[in-house]
């Protein structure tokens, strides 16, 4: 009789099906990334992937039931950064979910969370609209199969939050100082 486990690594109904390295090392390249321009609103026939690059993003059908993001030039996305391990990380599909599972990577993979205002690495999660994903110094945004997306909540998501609001408490916290410092400077001009 077979493990639970066992069962898995087949893809058996309900699982998640288990990879392991020796798969993963001989997975090809099965498709193409597009450059196209996101104009205004969009739906996403498939699930997609977007790269940030310099002011527009890159497109990425995930059409298979598994997509690796790595370093090698055999991962379906690869990436030519010495932060990204060879095999960095893996997207399973199983359905209308999919799950984003590090491989062991040396520097992580993180999601950012949202209410935290910060990176979280993660070992493994389902992925949810509009979660960003960081893999070395490159960022992607995973948009779900047949949900629509705009350009605009895309830019915004996009933003540096952490960067902008570190840069407002510092801002806060200098223009509080010298309020004080001027408010004691004061005090004691009018104090006899």
């Amino acid at each position: 009789m077979e493990s639970e486990k066992d069962e898995l690594k087949k893809g058996a109904a309900g699982g998640t099906r288990i990879i392991s390295s020796d798969e993963i090392r001989t997975l090809k390249d099965e498709f193409k990334g597009g450059t196209n321009t996101l104009i205004g609103e969009a739906v996403a026939y498939y699930h997609k992937l977007l790269i940030k690059t310099e002011d527009t993003f890159d497109e990425y059908d995930i059409k298979e039931e598994s997509t690796v993001i790595g370093r090698t030039a055999d991962s379906s996305i690869p990436i030519s950064d010495g932060t990204v391990s060879g095999y960095h990380t893996v997207i399973l599909v199983k359905g209308d979910e999919c799950i984003l599972r590090d491989l062991e990577s040396k520097n992580g993979t993180f999601i950012y969370d949202y209410e935290k205002r910060q990176w979280e690495i993660v070992y493994q999660q389902r992925l949810q609209k509009y979660d960003k994903i960081k893999i070395g110094s490159h960022r992607f945004m995973f948009i779900p199969g047949g949900s629509a997306f705009s350009l605009k909540e895309i830019n915004r998501r996009f933003k540096d939050e952490p960067l902008k609001d570190t840069a407002t408490k510092i801002l806060a916290v200098f223009c509080g100082v010298i309020l004080i410092t001027i408010l004691i400077l004061l005090i004691k001009t009018l104090t006899p």
